[in-house]
């Protein structure tokens, strides 16, 4: 599960870095009508709430009026089913319920004062759900439990669901090319919805 984490960073890390150059000679790509009307950015992000994770979005705008977004997120907790003896010498092998989503969303803008650097961003559309958990734990005899540094063995049950997602930002841009924000965000499905509080950045033709 580790890899995943570092997998989802160094995809952050490119992207911002990708952006932020394009951004830099976005006038190669757009006259000066179309840069006023087209824009995109992308939007590294912590997630906070029953679940904590990263996310990464790609948000394209158009005529600073409307939004389509793809972003991709991966949240863990503690596993519900952990046994009460479990025991890890190192934290980071300790198996965890996850969720990973992979969503598409359209979206709103309405600017909130007159210099354009405040706006309401709201977003609504749908998302798969991969949803990993821990199941079938097998307490190890004592010379194992040392030599393998856990105390019990587990499979884990994967499946996907499809959620709906409704995520309203408020978005700050001090700079046309550079902005924050923080967006309250539910996920809903049936067995693993999420609600919780997102806050990022925003590289590249925001404004």
């Amino acid at each position: 599960m580790i890899h995943r984490k570092i997998g989802l960073m160094a995809v952050m890390s490119f992207c911002i870095i990708l952006l932020s150059s394009f951004e830099a000679y976005s006038d190669g790509f757009f006259d000066d009508d179309e840069s006023s009307v087209h824009g995109v950015y992308v939007s590294p992000e912590i997630i906070i709430g029953n679940y904590v994770g990263l996310g990464i979005n790609w948000t394209y705008t158009y005529d600073k009026s409307y939004s389509l977004q793809l972003g991709a997120s991966w949240m863990f907790k503690k596993a519900s089913s952990l046994p009460d003896d479990y025991y890890a010498y190192e934290q980071f092998v300790t198996p965890v319920d996850d969720l990973t989503h992979i969503h598409l969303t359209l979206g709103k803008i309405l600017y909130l004062n007159s210099i354009e650097t405040i706006r309401l961003h709201m977003n609504i559309g749908a998302a798969h759900t991969i949803i990993s958990e821990p199941i079938n734990w097998v307490e190890k005899p004592n010379n194992e439990y040392r030599l393998q540094n856990k105390s019990h063995d587990n499979d884990y049950f994967k499946y996907s669901k499809t959620s709906l997602v409704f995520s309203p930002r408020i978005e700050f841009i001090p700079i046309n090319f550079f902005g924050f924000y923080i967006e309250p965000s539910y996920f809903y499905n049936s067995d693993r919805p999420f609600l919780g509080v997102k806050a990022g950045l925003m590289f590249g033709m925001i404004n």
